[in-house]
């Protein structure tokens, strides 16, 4: 006896493979979130522009939704910016440390025309240039005078810490830092924070769960792995409190009483 709901297996293939390819498309058309490096802050210009050209292509092919190729638009528009304009901003703050023949050790700000000024080494700057190639463009420009000089660069983003935590707000960590350094450096949760309950969020949304989160802590990965980008935020929530037996009791009173009161009345 054949079964009338079981498709014969050449239109079952057939159909598999309709759907794997559809699939296969339809997520090398999604603006990538994770797997693609072009939206982090550490990318380099190589990845932020293949992204680009990637986001281009979907816009432009009629294979794919009107709003999707909107979206993919956006994104490509956002990421020509980025390449045009860098990643810096004024008040941005970068440590450079050179040693060898030389020695300078500061935190430097980004001023108003996106210069920073390096000691004696002179003005470098900033303007168009994205965070992966501040390193190379101080580095060149110390190396003009001691040309031996060992030159560490490193990028800093504004991070925050939400909820109860010792001191809440925005902090500035390297991209190399973790995530648990981020966690520290706001003083710890205390005891009223849920500590298996935290997210990270970037406009209101969530761009990394509970679970990520925690596996990020365990793993010690960075910020730059996460894809954390500068104005994230790691939210913590407060811990459920267990009921109290006298609020219970009052709880309690506040609905028996008038029910025992227009009992008695009847």
């Amino acid at each position: 006896m054949t079964c009338i709901f079981a498709p014969r297996t050449s239109h079952l293939r057939f159909a598999m493979g309709t759907l794997s390819t559809a699939l296969s498309l339809f997520a090398a058309a999604l603006p990538a979130q994770s797997a693609s490096r072009g939206s982090d802050p550490a990318a380099s210009r190589e990845e932020v522009t293949a992204e680009a050209a990637r986001l281009e292509a979907v816009a432009a092919s009629p294979a794919y939704g009107l709003r999707l190729r909107a979206r993919a638009t956006r994104g490509a528009e956002t990421l020509r910016t980025r390449l045009e304009r860098g990643d810096f901003r004024a008040g941005d703050r970068i440590i450079v440390k050179v040693s060898g023949n030389a020695s300078f050790d500061e935190t430097l700000v980004v001023d108003d025309s996106l210069t920073v000024f390096v000691g004696s080494f002179g003005a470098v700057s900033l303007t168009g240039v994205l965070r992966a190639e501040a390193a190379e463009r101080v580095r060149s420009r110390v190396r003009n005078t001691a040309r031996d000089a060992e030159v560490l660069v490193r990028p800093l983003l504004r991070v925050a810490v939400f909820g109860p935590v010792a001191q809440p707000g925005y902090q500035l960590a390297p991209l190399d830092a973790r995530l648990d350094d981020v966690l520290t450096a706001a003083g710890g949760p205390l005891q009223t924070a849920d500590p298996m309950r935290m997210r990270m969020v970037r406009n209101n949304s969530e761009t990394i769960s509970n679970s990520e989160v925690r596996s990020a802590i365990v793993n010690g990965r960075t910020l730059a792995e996460l894809g954390v980008r500068d104005g994230d935020f790691l939210v913590i929530d407060a811990a459920r409190q267990p009921w109290d037996r006298t609020i219970v009791l009052q709880v309690v009173s506040l609905i028996a009483g008038p029910l025992l009161a227009a009992a008695l009345l009847r």
